[in-house]
């Protein structure tokens, strides 16, 4: 493995698994082939938090010609933590994070990316005809109206894990707990732009419907913890 100072990248791709995904091991192989039509260099870095398990059953199954990195945390810690090791060990002048299944078409994703011009630090997607369910689309809207309204934000879709990074962001920017969601809006105070793409949905897994009390306290939580961000740091 090269010294990850030894040569800059233009991609890094870092994959967040924290949830069961059988086809985990062929959503990789789809974005190495989203990154083999875009132009620049690129690496794959695989974070698992608390799924050893799943990592170690789909990585015999990834093939891919970009180069990868895979990591595990053995119990499951904020986000925050697992980025942030993903962060350390990447080498691309662009981060692009990913979720532990595909969120947004192919064709969604290759826009991104050639969205981010010589102006923009951030790219967030908009989900456009969400395939999810009614249920969470309403929960989805909820939070991000009060998102909106709390942080003074023009942003629709900060639940969509997908986001692209220019490097001084990250560098620039403290991440800690959950918070990663609001990234953009922080980033924004900071004076870095940000540019919002409507994007085409692909999928929605994991739990849907009703979330348990301690997790709807915990999005309260955070969305007060923006609050004192943007409005007193």
């Amino acid at each position: 493995m090269k010294n990850k100072h030894a040569e800059n990248l233009t991609y890094s791709i870092v994959v967040l698994l924290e949830e069961d995904n059988d086809g985990f091991a062929e959503y990789i192989c789809s974005l190495d082939k989203i990154f083999l039509e875009v132009q620049g260099s690129y690496e794959i870095i695989i974070i698992a938090n608390g799924k050893e398990a799943i990592l170690r059953q789909e990585l015999p199954e990834i093939k891919i010609q970009g180069n990868m990195k895979a990591f595990s945390l053995n119990k499951k810690t904020p986000q925050a933590v697992c980025l942030s090791s993903g962060f350390k060990e990447s080498r691309g002048e662009i981060i692009i994070v990913c979720g532990p299944y595909q969120q947004l078409t192919n064709k969604s994703m290759i826009q991104l990316i050639n969205s981010l011009d010589r102006e923009t630090d951030i790219i967030s997607p908009w989900r456009q005809k969400r395939v999810d369910s009614k249920f969470s689309q309403l929960q989805s809207k909820i939070f991000n109206m009060i998102t909106q309204k709390i942080a003074n934000t023009d942003l629709h879709d900060l639940s969509c894990i997908v986001k692209i990074f220019r490097r001084r962001v990250l560098e620039e920017s403290e991440l800690y707990g959950n918070m990663y969601r609001f990234l953009p809006v922080i980033a924004t105070k900071k004076g870095f732009k940000t540019k919002e793409v409507p994007c085409e949905h692909y999928q929605e897994r994991g739990k849907t419907g009703l979330y348990s009390l301690t997790e709807y306290f915990g999005r309260i939580v955070d969305i007060f913890t923006l609050f004192f961000h943007t409005r007193f740091v």
